[in-house]
């Protein structure tokens, strides 16, 4: 039997995008501080976004919740119309 050998990309790839997206989650909200609350990130999210701790996202919200990678803000910068309908919603 032949082992096919896999490259680092394979690898990589296939790591990263374990996970369909998109996805639906269902997450808690934990206490932070006296006031605020926390979400964590799904991990494949965080993995495809290349998300580390320390990187910043921009949370856009009204009656839902946005939140963009930096890589991405362009994306919302051309669709702003549809953000704009769907959080004010």
């Amino acid at each position: 039997m032949i082992s096919k050998k896999i490259s680092i990309y394979e690898s990589f790839a296939r790591s990263v995008y374990c996970d369909s997206m998109p996805a639906e989650v269902k997450r808690k909200i934990m206490k932070h501080g006296q006031y605020s609350g926390v979400v964590a990130l799904p991990t494949s999210y965080r993995r495809y976004n290349k998300l580390g701790p320390g990187d910043e996202v921009k949370v856009y919200y009204d009656s839902l919740v946005l939140i963009v990678p930096r890589n991405l803000e362009h994306i919302v910068q051309r669709k702003k119309h549809l953000v704009d309908a769907i959080l004010r919603q």
